[in-house]
């Protein structure tokens, strides 16, 4: 990640009602927003991600992501699952949802974004965790 000026992207507003169906499609089929699954994340390890605030938007890495099977709960149609993101240092997220944009699932409207740690072995850069559950 290069060094640039420090930048804030400010979050979304709450939307009054979210779509059902996301704006752009897989294999050629609308995905609906609760049928968002890992396997449409796994082929995006190691591009970018655009996060988009009400301000600007910004290229984010999607570094990696799991299923989490423990978090399952009887019943649940979505196996939950989390994605890491990798940011510039240089710029910070005020307010915690944000748009997520990618040429094959369109945008992924209000997404919660948390900052988490970065480990030593990872490149400098703010990383984010997306959790779908």
């Amino acid at each position: 990640m290069s060094s640039e000026a420090p930048f804030t992207l400010q979050g979304v507003p709450t939307p009054t009602e979210l779509p059902e169906e996301l704006s752009g499609t897989i294999d050629g089929q609308k995905v609906r927003r609760d049928s968002i699954t890992f396997s449409h994340f796994e082929p995006l390890i190691g591009g970018t991600i655009i996060v988009v605030g009400t301000n600007a938007s910004t290229s984010f890495e999607v570094v990696e992501g799991l299923e989490k099977p423990k978090s399952q709960y009887p019943g649940q149609k979505r196996m939950p699952f989390n994605v890491l993101l990798r940011g510039p240092l240089s710029t910070s997220l005020q307010g915690h949802h944000f748009d997520l944009k990618h040429p094959d699932l369109g945008i992924i409207p209000y997404v919660a974004l948390t900052r988490t740690m970065a480990y030593p072995d990872q490149p400098p850069g703010a990383y984010y965790e997306l959790v779908f559950n």
